[in-house]
């Protein structure tokens, strides 16, 4: 496993804690996500890298406060997300169709959405989406 991907794990755990507004300040964070999102398939992110950044996208989205708008304006973010959507890895579309779920739901049904990341964590498996 990448330092990446270790990364982009540590901030979806800490998104939840009420200190993750001061990293949906930075957009430096989510444009850095986007970024390793968005360069697969040769462009140099793996698929566990844009798994793990789809999934902390996901995570930051769901932060309280406006975590969903932040990640929504973040340049290219929706567009990225919904590219993933037809990536070959199904944990990269599971945590890709999450996170676009938490945008664009903008906290509906966030319990259950808490639920389907933590099990899309490496462990398990993505729930269906």
């Amino acid at each position: 496993m990448g330092v990446r991907v270790v990364a982009a794990d540590v901030l979806a755990a800490v998104a939840p804690d009420s200190h993750a507004a001061a990293l949906l300040i930075d957009p430096r964070v989510l444009r850095g996500l986007v970024r390793m999102a968005a360069r697969g398939a040769g462009g140099g992110s793996t698929a566990a890298e844009q798994a793990a950044a789809a999934r902390a996208l996901w995570a930051l989205a769901l932060a309280e406060g406006d975590g969903a708008i932040r990640v929504e304006e973040a340049e290219g973010a929706v567009a990225t997300l919904a590219g993933l959507l037809s990536a070959a890895a199904v944990d990269v579309r599971a945590a890709a169709a999450g996170a676009l779920g938490a945008v664009l739901g903008r906290g509906l049904h966030s319990s259950t959405s808490q639920l389907n990341l933590s099990r899309c964590g490496h462990a398990s498996p993505c729930p269906p989406v």
